[in-house]
């Protein structure tokens, strides 16, 4: 279970993490973003989350990586908008089994300097697009795998929250690397925000990992009221109609089924989607895509259609002969965070 200091050990131990991996790459925002999923950061934060957990409880990490996908749009001929950068997956399980699935999702900005500028950082109409749903979820005209693609995953998303759960602010944050320092190390390279006009970046990435983790919330000066750090979904329900938010988590997850890691950034694991099972215990953890312990034998549920199930299978059946899909181009990455506690859980799940 969480330990009764574990919101201060999971900041502390996520910030130090993040610190370390600052700095192999940073030629953009993509590169720094890359840096976050390398070898040493992805078992730095395995131990992150064992700080806050109590010493009969478990957690891993895992990885996958998407980019530019999938796509969303506000009406047919509206320009098309990514949902992020970067999502967090969190499932918590206990002896019961899995008892809650979180997620959010992470729009991520280089910043022009060392004071980000507030939310959304950049402009553009694609920026602004991507900010309208962002920070208030209308209704979402369709969502699609790539831009290029004519069949809608699916439309009619209609993903506005109950009161209970948080608000849409919830569901997505805004994240902002910093560039580095010619005199010194860059403290706290990477900051976060709420997807609200005027934000600031008051909060650190670590902040975010471990809130999300957690299911807990954070208070910035711009909003006031505290705000949720992921919001709750079932795995595998795809079939809402309308589409929901539940529905929305779980066709983002099956995208990232097709894409592997890139060469160009992951040049000793390219061709392999996920970290080898020596990270990969009863847990899955965050930010891009993972598929928790356990999914697979019931991946058909969280798949749209039969195309996507079919395809889902034979990589499946490829990673247990020990192969691996090949490599795709022109992906961003998915983080998973797969918690097991030693004792049942509260029945809400959640934390404040």
């Amino acid at each position: 279970m969480w330990t009764a200091t574990a919101d201060k050990e999971l900041k502390k131990a996520f910030d130090d993490a993040i610190e370390i991996a600052y700095g192999n790459g940073r030629n953009g925002e993509l590169e720094n973003l890359a840096n976050l999923f390398g070898d040493i950061a992805l078992d730095n934060y395995q131990q992150a989350l064992l700080k806050g957990l109590d010493g009969g409880s478990n957690a891993a990490v895992d990885v996958a990586w998407i980019d530019k996908r999938p796509i969303a749009k506000l009406s047919a001929t509206a320009t098309g908008a990514e949902l992020g950068d970067m999502m967090l997956v969190v499932h918590e399980h206990d002896p019961r089994g899995l008892q809650v699935s979180r997620a959010c999702l992470l729009e991520v900005k280089q910043s022009p300097g060392g004071a980000i500028p507030p939310v959304p950082v950049t402009g553009g109409e694609s920026t602004r697009n991507q900010f309208q749903i962002l920070s208030s979820w209308p209704t979402l005209y369709g969502l699609k795998a790539t831009g290029s693609n004519r069949a809608y995953l699916l439309e009619n998303i209609i993903t506005q929250p109950g009161a209970a759960t948080g608000g849409v602010l919830a569901q997505a944050w805004y994240v902002a690397v910093k560039p580095p320092s010619t005199t010194a190390p860059t403290p706290m390279p990477w900051m976060a925000a709420p997807a609200a006009a005027g934000a600031p970046f008051e909060h650190t990435l670590g902040e975010i990992f471990g809130a999300c983790a957690r299911g807990g919330s954070l208070t910035n000066t711009k909003v006031g009221a505290p705000i949720g750090v992921g919001r709750q979904f079932e795995e595998g329900k795809t079939l809402q109609n309308p589409p929901g938010w539940d529905a929305l988590i779980n066709a983002i997850i099956s995208v990232t089924i097709f894409y592997d890691l890139p060469k160009h950034y992951f040049p000793h694991r390219a061709g392999r989607r996920y970290i080898p099972g020596r990270r990969f215990a009863p847990l899955a953890a965050f930010c891009g895509l993972n598929i928790p312990s356990g999914a697979i034998p019931t991946a058909t549920g969280v798949l749209i259609g039969i195309l996507i199930a079919c395809v889902a299978a034979a990589i499946f059946m490829r990673r247990k002969a020990g192969k691996h899909a090949p490599a795709q181009d022109d992906a961003f990455p998915v983080l998973f965070l797969n918690v097991h506690h030693s004792e049942n859980m509260e029945p809400a799940g959640e934390r404040g």
